[in-house]
């Protein structure tokens, strides 16, 4: 994992956390999504199940 990607899942992650602190599950949802159809692209060789 390349400097880059470990800083984008660093900020991913207190985003999340950050609105899980506020009460908003609606947007820890939506980041959950990105962050799973993401990984799904960049790795297509793995099965998604």
């Amino acid at each position: 994992m390349s400097e880059e990607e470990r800083l984008a899942v660093a900020l991913a992650c207190e985003c999340v956390k950050a609105l899980a602190e506020a009460g908003d599950m609606d947007g820890v949802r939506r980041w959950m999504e990105v962050s799973e159809w993401l990984g799904r692209r960049k790795r297509p060789e793995e099965p998604t199940n």
